[in-house]
């Protein structure tokens, strides 16, 4: 039976959760009472994924020819989310 715990209760009791997890019981996460997060089994998450190709990547999703429409598609994905995230500067 699948449990679930507001975001404030799976903070105090994250290592049961995660024992759950490990017996094969998924935990819902919710926040005010809608259900946002799970913490489940990782055999469930591998098998969601299917069979996975040597690279298992983004570029396995799309038969690209060159760098160039790489960068068109990756464009187009961003402009139709918004605003750009922020990125990581490790300089």
């Amino acid at each position: 039976m699948k449990k679930s715990l507001s975001v404030a209760d799976a903070k105090k009791s994250f290592s049961e959760c995660l024992s759950r997890a490990a017996a094969g019981e998924p935990t819902v996460i919710t926040r005010y009472g809608r259900p946002v997060a799970a913490i489940v089994p990782i055999d469930e998450i591998e098998a969601a994924r299917g069979p996975r190709g040597p690279r298992g990547t983004l570029l396995d999703l799309v038969d690209l020819e060159d760098t160039d429409e790489l960068a068109e598609v990756l464009d187009r994905i961003v402009a139709e989310r918004g605003a750009p995230r922020p990125v990581a500067d490790f300089d």
